[in-house]
């Protein structure tokens, strides 16, 4: 959770996230960790992410080429990769007509 909210991947419902309080989970004295209800969102960018994992030829690129990437390289990627397919895509509608 902590590494989505350092990616700016998530937030809570109001778009805000200031540390684990923020989206539902408090560090209690015993070291232990508590749940308290806060509603969590998927930002623009979290969206964009998990469209980049759903299609699956980017998912095997990245699961192939970038596996053992930092995570900006293979958020960035990942979105290069589904600009790329998409360009292609657009490209063939506008060759069709």
């Amino acid at each position: 959770m902590q590494i989505l909210m350092d990616n700016d991947l998530i937030s809570n419902e109001h778009g805000v996230v200031e540390g684990l309080i923020t989206i539902g989970i408090r560090l209690n004295g015993n070291n232990s960790y508590g749940k308290v209800k806060n509603n969590i969102r998927l930002t623009q960018k979290g969206h964009d992410f998990a469209a980049s994992l759903s299609n699956k030829e980017v998912l095997g690129k990245i699961m192939s080429e970038l596996k053992e990437s930092p995570f900006k390289a293979v958020f960035e990627g990942g979105q290069k990769l589904l600009e790329h397919i998409a360009k292609k895509k657009i490209d063939s509608l506008i060759a069709a007509d």
